[in-house]
């Protein structure tokens, strides 16, 4: 593992509150493509907890750098680390991958194909305006941030949707029941 000492800290306490490490399942990913605001990391945290999986989120590990004063981190450098360390040592193999793969996908998705690791992608389409009303009515502290960067994301969002094809496309809202079904239904043929 090449982190930084700083992204080492990061990997270290993100590592210890992991949880799900011994419930066995076998290799699988599911990922993300989404806007902010869209419900990525909703779905995200109730699809680890229904399937018992294992979370990685780089927003975590952003937090967790801004609350300790951390302002030079690298979050994909310490996320492989830790989708590497899950590979490597537990029982549970199945990850869902709290980031949006839009601006990345290309490298995001050759570093699971790397590691051999067959994906589930996950589109949540939303309109933007009611994506930013999203984020401004949860009074998030980066709410500015995220709004000034909305139609990079969105351009982001667009060109991912025209390149790569995703196993489950929904609309937000969605019943997320379906969206589990769904899932599952994935996982099993990967």
């Amino acid at each position: 593992m090449d982190l930084s000492e700083t992204d080492s800290t990061i990997y270290n306490v993100l590592r210890r509150r992991q949880q799900n490490r011994d419930v066995s399942h076998p290799v699988g990913a599911i990922l993300f493509c989404g806007i902010p605001g869209s419900g990525k990391t909703t779905l995200a945290q109730r699809l680890v907890r229904d399937l018992q999986a294992q979370y990685v989120h780089n927003d975590s590990a952003r937090e967790l750098a801004n609350a300790n004063g951390v302002k030079k981190f690298k979050p994909k450098a310490v996320s492989e680390a830790l989708v590497r360390t899950i590979l490597a040592e537990d029982a549970n193999k199945l990850i869902v991958f709290d980031a949006t793969i839009d601006h990345s996908w290309r490298d995001r998705l050759a570093f699971w194909a790397e590691n051999s690791v067959p994906t589930v992608i996950i589109r949540l389409n939303i309109n933007p305006e009611d994506a930013l009303a999203r984020i401004q009515k949860r009074g998030r502290a980066d709410t500015d941030a995220l709004t000034e960067l909305m139609p990079r994301q969105v351009a982001n969002f667009e060109a991912c949707k025209k390149e790569l094809p995703a196993d489950i496309e929904l609309s937000v809202p969605f019943d997320y029941q379906a969206v589990l079904n769904a899932v599952k239904e994935r996982l099993t043929k990967a």
